[in-house]
């Protein structure tokens, strides 16, 4: 059976009205569980959208982070390649700090700080390393 609103008297065939209790729990109703692919008790994601509440299975919400994780930045990398290339910068930095500090324990060491953009304030971060 298609509910029918209670407002407009329309069907929606997507759409149930449901009832929470006073522990702020909802069921969700059972046509809405198969079409997800839920089965007994499991755990979904759950999103404020707008003035709605999106309710995702893990498998739909982990689709969507790889979709994001995909996508080309304005620079045509995507979001991952620049995690990894700025993540090897940093590790670089660091092995040249280790490396300093073998040769003298007391080494300063300065260098360009890859999380601040270019001119701006801080771009530059000086250590003491002491053995």
């Amino acid at each position: 059976m298609t509910p029918t609103s209670h407002r407009t008297g329309t069907r929606h065939p997507d759409t149930e009205r449901v009832v929470i209790d006073e522990a702020g729990r909802l069921v969700i109703p059972a046509r809405f569980r198969r079409a997800l692919g839920i089965r007994g008790r499991g755990t979904v994601v759950i999103g404020v959208v707008g003035d709605s509440l999106r309710i995702r299975t893990i498998d739909g919400a982990l689709e969507r982070l790889q979709r994001l994780a995909r996508r080309k930045g304005r620079d045509g990398t995507s979001a991952v390649d620049g995690f990894i290339a700025e993540r090897r910068t940093e590790a670089a930095g660091e092995d040249r700090r280790a490396e300093a500090t073998k040769e003298d324990p007391r080494a300063e060491t300065t260098e360009e700080d890859p999380r601040a953009g270019p001119g701006s304030a801080g771009t530059r971060r000086t250590t003491t390393e002491n053995a």
